[in-house]
């Protein structure tokens, strides 16, 4: 509701549009497109404000259409409302993994170049192109998957058309776009698909890679019954001639622990740090070791010498200090 009173103020406070009203125009929220049969199909979330029990309810008018060029799909689309499509709004991009295995650059110029559609609205990727049919209270349903962004990744930490757009032209380091689960009305985030130039590559679990990248998300490590959840990090990369380090410093708090530890006992804390510190270690050396391209190692090479190099020597530092705030100082019997 917010951002559409915003819409308003900004129509009829900022002279633009020549003053028309929000009921005259088709406000898109959400984009979906697929690529199948030699045919884009488009899919627009149109956000339709009515009046319930409880006050003011928004639904979701889907318009939909399809044709072997971009430009046609999107045209038929928005003249199945009786409406003007007013773009300006859009707040979610759905890429089909299949269009996403085939290439995104043609969809990539065409959303980038559209004058009407502004560039800094959420990207993801999806197997599944019913998304709109999910139910989703109070909210557009692409408003619904921005937000779990928003709680998965921390608000501000989602990929952009605009991102997107700037990373397909760097070499160094592959493209990576979240992507969406769906579960009957329940959307998780917790993978990610890496490109190699503008083709899908992969679909990963995307914990290591939201731990290196993220500024502000919280991690679970383990290691057997011992679990802490690293709440506060500070990571550095320190590109060197031959190898790049990557220093990681982070707080955490223990969430459970096995019976030989008790906390009450400084040298618990001490064994627990460096046994967890060891499992962040394993983890982001085993992912490195695979996955390099996505954390853009190279890329940091590059840009601090000017020149390419294949760094293949990543050396990993952990520096872990567990709180005692809110310990589970003894693990209670069963």
């Amino acid at each position: 509701m917010k951002k559409i009173i915003l819409l308003i103020l900004i129509m009829f406070l900022g002279g633009c549009y020549d003053y028309r009203e929000l009921n005259n125009m088709a406000v898109i929220d959400g984009i979906a497109i697929d690529y199948k049969d030699n045919e884009y199909e488009v899919k627009l979330e149109v956000i339709k404000v009515k009046k319930g029990k409880d006050g003011q309810e928004i639904e979701s008018e889907i318009l939909e259409a399809k044709d072997k060029l971009l430009s046609d799909a999107f045209y038929k689309a928005t003249k199945k409302s009786n409406k003007e499509a007013y773009l300006g709004h859009v707040s979610l991009l759905v890429i089909s993994e299949e269009l996403a295995n085939n290439g995104i650059n043609d969809v990539m110029d065409y959303v980038l170049r559209d004058i009407q559609i502004s560039n800094d609205y959420s990207i993801v990727i999806s197997d599944n192109m019913d998304l709109f049919d999910i139910e989703s209270k109070d909210q557009s349903i692409s408003q619904k998957i921005v937000n779990t962004l928003d709680v998965t990744l921390g608000k501000g930490n989602s990929v952009t058309i605009d991102m997107v757009g700037n990373q397909l032209l760097n070499d160094n380091k592959d493209l990576v776009i979240p992507y969406l689960d769906i579960n009957e009305d329940e959307v998780k985030i917790n993978k990610i698909g890496y490109f190699k130039k503008d083709k899908l590559e992969n679909v990963i679990d995307s914990r290591i890679y939201n731990f290196l990248m993220l500024e502000k998300i919280d991690i679970n490590f383990s290691d057997g019954n011992n679990v802490i959840n690293v709440f506060d990090k500070n990571i550095k990369f320190d590109v060197k001639k031959d190898k790049v380090i990557i220093d990681i410093s982070c707080s955490g708090k223990v969430m459970d622990i096995d019976k030989e530890y008790n906390l009450n006992k400084g040298s618990s804390y001490i064994k627990l740090e460096r046994l967890i510190g060891d499992n962040i270690k394993e983890e982001v050396n085993k992912f490195i070791k695979e996955y390099k391209d996505l954390i853009g190692i190279n890329d940091m090479y590059y840009r601090k010498y000017s020149k390419e190099k294949d760094i293949s020597n990543v050396e990993v530092k952990v520096d872990l200090k567990i709180s005692k705030n809110g310990a589970i100082y003894e693990v209670l019997d069963d």
